[in-house]
């Protein structure tokens, strides 16, 4: 008796249990994607060629133009069907190239990022700090975080300074310096003062002219007279009038 009732729990034991692993699914996509999973990993495919896959905590991916990406243990790294590229490492930094050469790096905890083109020129900026750049020909320019300064400088020894909210300082490799204050009102120059010119009187000259040169000293007499007889006979005219007047 006690052999058939261990027998019979035995058979409920077995009927119990799936036929498959535990925890098994898929599905299909109406369009051709799939994906399916169990015993802690999963997969999937796109309709269009792409693909994914991950289990035992990492995970890789392609997309069907022909990028990847791929993960696990606080890494990763990608990659662009045209060339760029990136990847990160956790506590360490991230680092990314783009496919003309470009390059990017962030150094994490340090708060620092530095960029470098194909041509040479590079840029970093340090948090709390500032931004320092320099180009392939050796100028330099400088940015400090917070003090509204920045400052350029050539390999020939020119500099220029720019303060935020007061002005900028120039200096020329041969010595020379230039300001210019932020703000600063300077008023136009005032309008030139021409006094007043009568219009002159040109001399006419005769055939037997004395002096062409200008006024001779006769002339300038006889002009005088002129202008005494004139006043002369503006004097008498008055006098007759008023004589007139009284009889």
């Amino acid at each position: 008796m006690k052999r058939i009732v261990a027998a019979g729990l035995v058979g409920l034991v077995f009927a119990a249990l799936p036929g498959g692993p535990a925890g098994a699914w898929s599905h299909s996509g109406r369009y051709g994607g799939s994906a399916s999973g169990g015993g802690g990993s999963w997969s999937g495919s796109g309709e269009r060629g792409g693909s994914a896959s991950g289990g035992g905590g990492s995970w890789s991916g392609s997309g069907y133009r022909g990028g990847s990406a791929s993960g696990g243990e606080g890494s990763s790294s990608a990659s662009g069907a045209y060339g760029g590229s990136a990847s990160h490492t956790r506590g360490e930094g991230t680092t990314a190239t783009n496919p003309y050469g470009t390059t990017a790096t962030h150094a994490q905890g340090s708060g620092q990022t530095t960029a470098t083109n194909p041509y040479g020129t590079t840029a970093t900026h340090t948090q709390g700090q500032g931004t320092t750049a320099t180009n392939q020909y050796g100028d330099t320019a400088y940015h400090a975080t917070g003090s509204g300064q920045t400052s350029v400088y050539t390999p020939y020894g020119a500099s220029g300074t720019h303060y935020y909210g007061s002005g900028t300082t120039v200096n020329s490799a041969y010595g020379t310096t230039a300001y210019h204050a932020s703000g600063a009102y300077y008023p136009p120059p005032p309008a030139a003062y021409y006094p007043y010119h009568p219009p002159t009187t040109v001399n006419y000259y005769g055939s037997s002219c004395g002096n062409c040169g200008g006024w001779s000293a006769a002339g300038a007499a006889a002009a005088g007279a002129m202008v005494g007889m004139a006043a002369g006979a503006t004097i008498a005219s008055a006098n007759t009038a008023a004589g007139i007047a009284m009889r």
